[in-house]
C-alpha cells in the first residue's frame, strides 16, 4: 500500500536549524504517510508560499524578521483554506508568551518549547496529522 504524501511547511529564520528540521522530518519513516517538506525563512515568505501551495501542517518559530510567528499565524487563520490546518508553534520564550498568545486562532495549535528534540516534533506532527483526519 502506497503512503499518502503530506505537505509540511517549516517557517524558521535560523538556516542551520531549518535544514536540520527539514532533514529530520522528511527522512523519517512514518507508518501511515510520508512528508514532503518545504521551508520559509520568515512569516512573510511563509504566507506567500501558503497562498500558492496547499500544506497539511505548518511548523513555525515565534521570533522572526519580516513577520513574526504570532502575526504569521493570525494572518494564516484568516485564509479559508487554513482555518483548521494543524500548526506546531515553537519558541524559546514559551513560558513568557504562551499565556498571552492568540485569541480565536488556537484550534489545532500545539506549542513546543525550544530547544527541541526532533523525536518530539515527529511524534507531535504524526499525532496532529492523524487526529486531523486528513489521511484519506
Amino acid at each position: 500500500m502506497d503512503k499518502v504524501e503530506k505537505n509540511i511547511l517549516i517557517v524558521e529564520d535560523y538556516s542551520s536549524l531549518l535544514d536540520c528540521m527539514v532533514e529530520g522530518i522528511s527522512n523519517y519513516d512514518y507508518e501511515h504517510f510520508s512528508c514532503k517538506v518545504d521551508k520559509a525563512s520568515n512569516g512573510q515568505e511563509g504566507l506567500k508560499k501558503m497562498t500558492s501551495h496547499k500544506y497539511d501542517l505548518v511548523i513555525t518559530d515565534m521570533r522572526m524578521p519580516k513577520k513574526d510567528g504570532p502575526e504569521f499565524i493570525r494572518e494564516l487563520r484568516k485564509l479559508e483554506a487554513y482555518k483548521q490546518t494543524p500548526i506546531i508553534f515553537m519558541s524559546g520564550y514559551f513560558r513568557i508568551t504562551a499565556p498571552e498568545l492568540y485569541q480565536n486562532v488556537t484550534k489545532n495549535l500545539v506549542y513546543l518549547e525550544k530547544p527541541f528534540n526532533i523525536n518530539k516534533i515527529r511524534k507531535t506532527l504524526k499525532n496532529m496529522l492523524l487526529s486531523s483526519k486528513k489521511l484519506n
